[in-house]
């Protein structure tokens, strides 16, 4: 099991390296002039805190870091502007299920955002790359003498991929801040030879360190 766990790791991390450069090379001869400018008006980096309701009522806090990738603007067919932002994304966070298990993860992938007009937004993340570790309560064993003995750190570890849509507001003072919401699943696998999704709700902050002083959005 350990085999095929690393095996899956590595494969992963290969798969995302090729990608990366892959893409690079095809977005340098697609992306307009502009892009360059724009980068100007958000920084590379963002960040986000929020709370995460694992099943909805398990509480948790999820902390979040966003490397811009590109950003371009785009008209839709009544000619207003659109700004779609793509950015790589690493999630690091916990939730408690009270009596059960304490669950920590770390996930990491791809995010997709929208910025309208008004300043609403929409986002969407696949984030394949996920490591998951589930600590239980006091355990004890029986060893093969008879002997009771304290588990250190009992638990499991599983591949943990997510998706994730939601919805928010940037800043008027700042573009890029502002608060969202996002409904998100992620896969533990393999579960008992199979998978087990969890349905988890964020609400949250999504904020710059240091930004540049913009001015005011209509």
């Amino acid at each position: 099991m350990k085999r095929i766990f690393v095996s899956t790791l590595c494969f992963s991390l290969m798969c995302f390296l090729n990608y990366d450069s892959c893409f690079a090379q095809e977005t340098n001869n697609l992306l307009p002039s502009k892009e360059f400018s724009l980068k100007e008006h958000i920084p590379n980096y963002h960040y986000s805190m929020s709370y995460f309701g694992n099943n909805l009522w398990n509480e948790g806090f999820n902390f979040g870091i966003e490397k811009l990738r590109y950003q371009y603007p785009k008209e839709n067919k009544r000619g207003k502007e659109r700004t779609i932002v793509k950015s790589y994304s690493v999630n690091i966070g916990f939730y408690n299920d009270t009596g059960s298990h304490l669950g920590a993860f770390v996930v990491g992938g791809w995010e997709f955002r929208k910025i309208f007009g008004n300043r609403f937004n929409l986002t969407a993340a696949l984030q394949p790359f996920g490591i998951y570790r589930s600590f239980l309560p006091e355990t004890y064993k029986v060893k093969d003498n008879g002997e009771i003995k304290k588990v250190l750190l009992p638990g499991r570890m599983f591949l943990s991929p997510s998706v994730s849509a939601g919805f928010g507001r940037m800043g008027r003072w700042n573009p890029d801040n502002g608060w969202y919401t996002r409904l998100n699943i992620m896969t533990l696998l393999p579960y008992n030879r199979a998978l087990l999704p969890l349905m988890n709700i964020e609400f949250g902050y999504h904020f710059t360190i240091n930004p540049k002083k913009d001015e005011k959005v209509n």
